[in-house]
């Protein structure tokens, strides 16, 4: 029955498929997945009380179904609470966990000018996840006299994008399928000196391969926002803008540039000739971002933009909301701040790539949400000549918008406060020359950064990854190097 439900939410008939999941808990109160699995369709719709209740259920009846403690951290991530509660869960199941299975980590010295076999552990090598946007420029552009690159892949459903994934690695192990054991027992014999986890705790991840330490040296990257709280991974890869300092947790490795590098497709449309609003005669505020990526307090800074501008309009964009159930959950969301359904415009979330970027042309000024900020979204807006306005909090997921725009040259964009966000977005609605100036040229300013100049990104990053390995190596030979965040 939960799978059923599972097949009734892919259809987009969520509201089914929570029907389905409670006559299923009512038969079987204990029932880890369908608590699990209910949870996940209620944040779906927005319902954040919902939604933790029922993690909590699955993690409560089930202490060993780790995802479930890791999608309790990833709801903390949007609603910027939970963290210290579902932390303590998750801990408890890694110290279990590795009771069970006490390994050791390999040893091996750093030996200068020795190439480094590092391996890449993610579950999201395919079309359907935008972590290969970022992921390609890095394993085509390591130098190969420095960095042997190894890819361990827990994808289900390999695609074009997987292939091409693939063809960037210089060995490839598929271990989806394979259990905890089985995988870290080939990174072993594959003697990987670094392993970098692209997951963190998001669907698919493989943390209990990590828990079983294949690799000396175990960095979290990219995928996660935020320390996976792993003890087995080491240091995680920022920057000083995400992680700010005094924020800085122990290892914490921050490189001197924005930590992404982005991958635009070959044939992206080029940006806008004129402001979309000249075109159409009201001003476009817009978001393609996750739904529950829009909180309460999100839609209640929106609506308050909203009814500030007036004619303006909300133009939101994701494959999750072409579900009406999700649609008419944002629309009741925005209803409670008096913002009428005529000034929300869905478009397609199933248009192509092409498609999919030339409706940034229709947009005047994107709205990064918050606490969560937008990754690719912000990269794509960017690219495509929209400017991007970021609330910058306290915790690396707030303050991704923050890396990226610092790396662009549009601190002018990151505002502090929630009440500064509305102001500024209301601002440069009423200036039309302000948000043209911000727009001007700003692929060129993109194309001037680390974002898009693989190059000089892969010498920041290939540094970073050999001192914290000398470093890493030296204090497992007992020397006092410690790894650090490097500046």
């Amino acid at each position: 029955m939960a799978r059923s439900g599972a097949a009734l939410a892919r259809a987009g008939r969520i509201l089914e498929a929570i029907e389905i999941l409670h006559a299923a808990i009512r038969r079987a109160p204990e029932f880890a997945e369908a608590h699990n699995n209910l949870a996940g369709h209620y944040l779906a719709l927005g319902d954040y009380d919902a939604s933790e209740r029922h993690y909590r259920l699955a993690c409560h009846y089930q202490p060993d179904f780790h995802q479930a403690f890791s999608n309790l951290l990833i709801l903390g991530l949007y609603t910027g609470s939970l963290r210290s509660e579902a932390l303590a869960g998750f801990r408890a199941w890694a110290q279990r966990s590795a009771s069970l299975t006490p390994i050791s980590a390999p040893k091996r010295p750093y030996q200068k000018g020795k190439p480094i076999r590092i391996g890449y552990l993610s579950a999201d090598y395919h079309s359907r996840n935008p972590v290969p946007k970022f992921v390609v420029p890095l394993l085509r552009g390591h130098d190969r006299r420095r960095f042997v690159v190894f890819g361990y892949s827990n994808v289900g459903r390999p695609d074009d994008v997987t292939a091409k994934v693939k063809g960037w690695c210089d060995a490839w192990r598929e271990i989806h399928g394979r259990s905890d054991e089985e995988a870290a027992a080939t990174i072993r014999r594959d003697e990987i000196d670094i392993l970098v986890d692209l997951s963190g705790h998001w669907s698919g991840n493989r943390l209990g391969v990590f828990l079983r330490r294949p690799a000396p040296l175990q960095i979290s990257y990219l995928g996660y926002p935020g320390a996976t709280s792993l003890p087995q991974i080491d240091c995680r890869i920022s920057d000083e803008w995400a992680d700010p300092h005094p924020s800085r947790e122990a290892g914490l490795v921050c490189l001197p540039c924005s930590y992404f590098c982005f991958e635009p497709p070959a044939d992206a449309p080029a940006p806008a000739e004129e402001p979309p609003q000249s075109r159409c005669g009201w001003f476009t505020f817009g978001s393609f971002n996750y739904r529950p990526k829009i909180t309460p307090q999100v839609a209640a800074a929106w609506a308050a933009i909203l009814r500030a501008v007036p004619g303006s309009r909300l133009l939101l964009h994701r494959h999750d909301m072409d579900a009406a159930d999700v649609r008419r959950s944002l629309l009741d969301q925005f209803s409670v701040y008096r913002v009428e359904s005529t000034r929300i415009v869905f478009e397609n979330g199933r248009a192509s790539m092409k498609d999919h970027l030339e409706l940034y042309k229709k947009v005047d000024l994107a709205l990064d949400p918050f606490p969560y900020n937008g990754a690719t979204t912000t990269c794509e807006a960017l690219f495509m000549g929209t400017p991007v306005l970021t609330c910058a909090g306290t915790t690396h997921a707030s303050r991704i918008g923050a890396s990226l725009l610092s790396a662009v040259g549009l601190g002018a964009l990151i505002t502090r406060s929630v009440e500064a966000y509305v102001q500024a977005a209301i601002l440069l609605a009423e200036r039309k020359e302000a948000i043209w100036e911000a727009r001007n040229g700003l692929r060129a300013k993109m194309g001037q950064s680390t974002v898009l100049q693989h190059s000089r990104f892969l010498a920041a990053f290939e540094a970073a990854l050999e001192e914290t390995w000398r470093q890493s190596a030296g204090e497992r030979d007992g020397h006092d190097d410690a790894i650090i965040g490097l500046k």
